[in-house]
């Protein structure tokens, strides 16, 4: 298990260099600057054997200018090289994380409708902010990652020249410090995962809290949500401070163990200065100034290694993301079919989310320029038809076909830019009025988008706004009405002009003056096109050459609405008995 686990790690770790190959040239020529800057704490501790014993032991002043000019030029290059080799890997992290986001948000869109079902909005955003952000940590990391080990390696040549027996001593803590470093990286990665989850659940929290923001005053309960918001941050704080404890505990320990390698030192290389002749005193300090600075990249390399383990933590969560495959997706070779022109059948279709039923068998034919509508009592599997004929989701069994094929054998682009839904809960974006009609088609000219909302009467209120089309309408169109929305999104289907057009529920939320205003932009809508009415309303009801009664996941009845009432059945029942359709509702 412990072995699976590293492979898992190191397959992590390599997916993530995977994103910065295509940005391979500024980590090469980065190296020549890394080289020129692990060089310089080497070269510097070389020059204190001359300067001690040719230059104050010897009285060298023609060495002493030389050397003093060399120090400057030394960290001259270093210098540019540091910040050459630092902007040349940090643009390259930079662009590799982009990418990350990229990737994952198109993915994410990828994903089918079942995957948002059960996913968490603020958790996604989450991973695409907190998670990918914990990801640059290797682009900065990679600074020190080339660096420090070329640094720790000349450091250790010049130990190893200058006194091996010496370096043998120096280095006999390095195991423990590994040892150390290795067991607090661990806990860093499990503090490390934890804090991503609580961050995903307070930014879940906080998306939740500000979306329901309307109920929330209704119930007067700020404080509650305060107090919800408090605990999730306290277990996120918790969290963090693991993070830090550990990672801040690395450095002393370092430094501790690396002091006692000095001590040895020290001790060994002093005595055998004052008992020999031959080791010199430059000998000597030379060898100290080595070791002194190879502590400091070893220790962070093991700072390095903790902050590789959270960068870790979160790669994996975000693979964990993008190893999704859609459940539904398009067919190896699709059908040649581009436009919906004769019928919809569903043959025998039953569906469930999950373990409940929603459709139990049902079979009917749509056919090309007709309207049709269904209609039944909430949870009857209305809204699934549609949601099926959209193919946001695949039939458990049976087939639906289009023009005569199966659903499942055309391109789901293709299948999709032949509908055009209308629902009850209308969205904008936080766009401008005209952004939020081009929605419909993205490629659509301004003068296009004004016909469309002429033909949606939504024309004439859009030029009273303070900026007209140009007029943000607020996250949700917050700043229009629930009929100034819904003529938004009847503007949009104008605007896309598929041949099928689906109303689900379309005015179920509009008082009486805004619901006869969007009924008759629907009513010229729907002129010419294919039609599934999804609704209660009785004058759409009226219109359809075709009504599907649904109860439980089964067809009840199919008629007209004079042919339904006639024959008193189900139908009958539910515009006597529940009002069910009727304009009051």
């Amino acid at each position: 298990m412990k072995d699976f686990i590293q492979s898992e790690r190191k397959e992590v770790f390599f997916r993530i260099l995977g994103f910065y190959r295509p940005y391979w040239k500024y980590v090469i020529l980065s190296i020549p600057c890394a080289v020129l800057v692990s060089i310089v704490p080497g070269s510097s501790a070389a020059l204190i054997k001359p300067l001690i014993d040719n230059v104050f032991i010897s009285r060298n002043q023609q060495l002493l200018g030389l050397i003093a000019v060399a120090v400057v030029g030394l960290y001259l290059i270093k210098g540019l090289a540091r910040f050459g080799q630092g902007y040349l890997l940090r643009i390259a992290g930079q662009k590799a994380v982009r990418d990350v986001r990229n990737v994952l948000f198109r993915h994410i869109h990828s994903l089918s409708r079942d995957f948002f079902d059960r996913a968490d909005t603020g958790a996604l955003i989450s991973r695409l902010n907190y998670d990918v952000f914990l990801l640059q940590m290797i682009a900065q990391a990679a600074v020190d990652l080339i660096k420090e080990p070329l640094t720790l390696l000349w450091l250790l040549g010049l130990m190893f020249y200058l006194d091996w027996k010496l370096s043998l001593a120096a280095l006999i803590v390095l195991p423990p410090a590994g040892w150390f470093v290795w067991f607090l990286a661990g806990r860093v990665r499990a503090a490390s995962r934890a804090g991503q989850e609580y961050m995903e659940n307070l930014t879940a929290r906080m998306q939740e809290s500000f979306a329901g923001s309307h109920v929330v005053k209704a119930f007067g309960a700020e404080r509650e949500e305060l107090r919800r918001f408090e605990e999730e941050n306290e277990r996120f704080l918790q969290s963090m401070v693991g993070v830090i404890r550990y990672t801040e505990m690395l450095s002393p320990a370092v430094e501790f163990l690396g002091a006692l390698g000095i001590c040895a030192v020290i001790y060994y290389g002093g005595m055998r200065v004052l008992e020999d002749g031959i080791y010199t005193p430059g000998r000597f300090f030379a060898f100290l100034g080595a070791v002194g600075m190879m502590y400091e990249p070893y220790r962070k390399l093991s700072r390095l290694y903790a902050v590789l383990q959270q960068a870790i933590a979160a790669g994996g969560r975000i693979f964990s993301i993008l190893d999704m495959q859609p459940s539904v997706q398009n067919p190896p070779e699709p059908a040649p079919w581009t436009r919906f022109e004769k019928e919809i059948r569903f043959e025998n279709v039953r569906f469930s989310y999950g373990a409940r039923p929603a459709l139990k068998g049902v079979s009917f034919t749509i056919t090309a320029g007709s309207v049709v509508g269904i209609a039944g009592e909430v949870g009857s599997g209305k809204s699934t038809i549609a949601h099926l004929i959209m193919r946001y989701y695949d039939v458990t069994d049976g087939q639906i076909l289009v023009d005569g094929y199966d659903i499942r054998e055309l391109r789901i682009e293709a299948l999709r830019s032949n509908v055009a839904l209308i629902s009850q809960d209308v969205f904008l974006f936080n766009d401008t009025v005209k952004e939020n009609i081009r929605y419909g088609r993205p490629d659509a000219h301004d003068e296009e988008i004004v016909e469309a909302a002429k033909l949606a009467g939504i024309h004439e209120f859009i030029l009273t706004l303070p900026h007209g089309y140009d007029t943000l309408v607020g996250e949700r169109g917050v700043h229009l009405s629930g009929g100034q929305r819904q003529k938004i999104s009847i503007a949009r289907a104008f605007l896309k002009n598929a041949p099928l057009l689906i109303l689900d529920e379309a005015t179920s939320n509009l008082d009486v003056d805004s619901e006869n205003e969007v009924e008759d932009a629907i009513f010229r809508l729907i002129k010419g096109k294919t039609v599934i009415i999804i609704t209660h309303r009785l004058p759409f009801l009226e219109k359809a050459d075709k009504i599907i009664v649904m109860k439980e996941g089964l067809i009840m009845e199919e008629g007209s609405h004079q042919e339904l009432m006639a024959a008193g059945g189900y139908y009958a029942s539910l515009v006597g008995r529940l009002g069910a359709f009727s304009q009051e509702m």
